[in-house]
């Protein structure tokens, strides 16, 4: 089984066409056959939180009504991305906070300036000095840019502390049958690979009765099983090889050097 992560969520067709553009290929460049599945657990994804610039706080105030406000920059893994939810945590007690999330719009002809976006407005509160505060959800829609902005309305308060934020994505994942110690790819995004030309319903029994086991992606398209990461060669092979070259280098700069 391959989970697909944020990459391929993010450049393949998705799921609302079955990832129609998802292939799984041998080393003949073969298809190799496989099923879709969706994950009753969604795919989480931790983020960081990074202060904004000035340009970006200036937008947000401008936007609104001014005052006091706390803004986060929260980086996408990837942009294109589907429907996802923002989940942040806090460990604040008693508190009240309006909290927006939108995004920087460029500057056009309505607009001298880049300008602040809100796509989402909610209040977050928690009013048990006993119980912590529930986690607040946030859901951005197809965020196309890699940047998402977070406001904090923290009114006459200090800053409202966040001790976490995490992405939640629908979570896919591919099953197939693999051979012990193929070293398979994984290509998606493209429009020159033909469909796929099995039967499905061949298909199912021999794949869902077998034993099933999690494998991942290892480097750009490349998925591989732990059994046949040794199918990419040794790493004392690779150290020795990068070291000859990289003498190799070193002399035919000196030599131009002379010359």
């Amino acid at each position: 089984m391959l989970p697909l992560d944020s990459h391929v969520l993010a450049h393949s067709r998705g799921a609302s066409s079955r990832f129609s553009d998802v292939r799984v290929l041998d080393s003949a460049g073969r298809q190799v056959p496989y099923i879709v599945e969706r994950r009753s657990e969604p795919l989480s994804m931790a983020l960081t939180l990074k202060p904004a610039s000035e340009e970006t706080v200036r937008a947000v105030k401008e936007a609104t009504d001014g005052g006091q406000r706390s803004v986060y920059i929260v980086a996408m893994p990837d942009a294109g991305l589907p429907a996802v939810t923002l989940v942040l945590e806090t460990s604040a007690r008693v508190f009240q906070r309006t909290v927006r999330l939108g995004v920087i719009r460029r500057a056009d002809r309505d607009r001298r300036e880049p300008y602040f976006d809100a796509r989402q407005l909610t209040v977050w509160r928690n009013a048990d000095e006993q119980a912590p505060a529930r986690t607040l959800t946030l859901r951005v829609e197809s965020p196309r840019q890699d940047d998402v902005v977070l406001a904090v309305d923290e009114g006459d308060n200090p800053a409202l502390p966040l001790t976490g934020a995490r992405l939640l994505l629908p979570s896919y994942r591919l099953r197939f049958y693999q051979d012990a110690g193929a070293v398979l790819r994984l290509a998606y995004g493209r429009d020159d690979l033909q469909a796929p030309q099995y039967d499905l319903a061949l298909l199912a029994p021999r794949v869902m009765g077998a034993a099933a086991r999690e494998v991942s992606v290892v480097g750009a398209g490349a998925a591989t099983s732990p059994d046949a990461a040794a199918g990419f060669g040794s790493p004392r092979a690779f150290w020795i090889v990068l070291a000859g070259a990289v003498v190799v280098l070193l002399g035919l700069i000196a030599r131009l050097l002379r010359s």
